[in-house]
């Protein structure tokens, strides 16, 4: 299974200090993968989204990236 996985993003300018609601859904066959043999599989029970302004990971975070994470039950 993939560590993780970029969906779709689009690119929302937000003033300095001041603050924006995006709403977005993802459709259930998004959250599938190709296993080891090939296959396609549907990833079944919890999946983590991340939403943010760099990609999910230590160095974006010591650059100075923000984030929100959240678990959703599929």
């Amino acid at each position: 299974m993939p560590v993780s996985t970029l969906l779709n993003f689009k690119r929302v300018a937000v003033k300095k200090g001041a603050t924006n609601q995006v709403s977005f859904s993802i459709p259930y066959n998004e959250f599938s993968y190709i296993n080891s043999k090939g296959e396609k599989v549907q990833h079944q029970g919890k999946a983590t989204l991340t939403v943010g302004n760099a990609s999910p990971g230590q160095r974006s975070q010591e650059l100075g990236a923000n984030a929100f994470t959240m678990e959703v039950e599929l």
